[in-house]
């Protein structure tokens, strides 16, 4: 008796099946990709990784316009304690902010942000101070469910609605668009 080829779809998912519990985040992303190509319900979207001091965090990379280190900040008086200062990025003047101050997180130590990321569009820019850029992620994004890991506090729950694993490191993943949005960052309230 013959057994029947499978179909390429069949290969594929079986492949990423595989790969996926593979403990290499790299292997697990190539296996996620294949499947996504071969699914209508999973697409693919592309987070940014980096720190703020040890909190870590990812973006869609679809709200980001810059990467880089920090240049130099102005600092401005009379603004509440999360405004850093502005920048001149490229011949444009951008607000640089302390997201971690902006949430209000509590820290016993002061942490070096000597990277940044800019966030927006071509109507409004920010800069958030970061410590360190780790990488990019691939992650699939399965349109029929989609948890909710919320932190309890409402304010950052606002921001932070969800986290994903890669390697083994837990990030935090950072709605940048709705910080854009939120009126204590439009009216600049303290």
């Amino acid at each position: 008796m013959h057994k029947s080829v499978p179909s390429f779809k069949e290969v594929v998912r079986d492949i990423g099946i595989s790969l996926t519990q593979v403990d290499d985040s790299k292997a697990s992303q190539i296996g996620l990709i294949a499947m996504a190509g071969s699914r209508k319900d999973i697409s693919i979207e592309k987070y940014l990784l980096f720190s703020i001091g040890t909190r870590r965090i990812a973006t869609a990379i679809t709200g980001i316009t810059e990467v880089g280190d920090m240049p130099k900040v102005t600092r401005l008086p009379n603004v509440p304690s999360w405004v850093m200062g502005i920048a001149n990025i490229h011949n444009e003047i951008i607000s640089v902010i302390d997201l971690e101050r902006f949430m209000n997180w509590k820290s016993n130590t002061t942490h070096v942000l000597d990277k940044m990321v800019v966030l927006g569009g071509n109507d409004l820019k920010v800069a958030i101070g970061i410590s360190s850029i780790i990488g990019t992620y691939n992650r699939t994004i399965d349109q029929e469910s989609s948890e909710n890991r919320a932190t309890g506090k409402e304010f950052e729950d606002q921001f932070f609605r969800d986290t994903m694993v890669v390697g083994k490191q837990e990030f935090q993943i950072f709605e940048s668009m709705l910080l854009l949005a939120h009126k204590k960052f439009i009216s600049c309230d303290a």
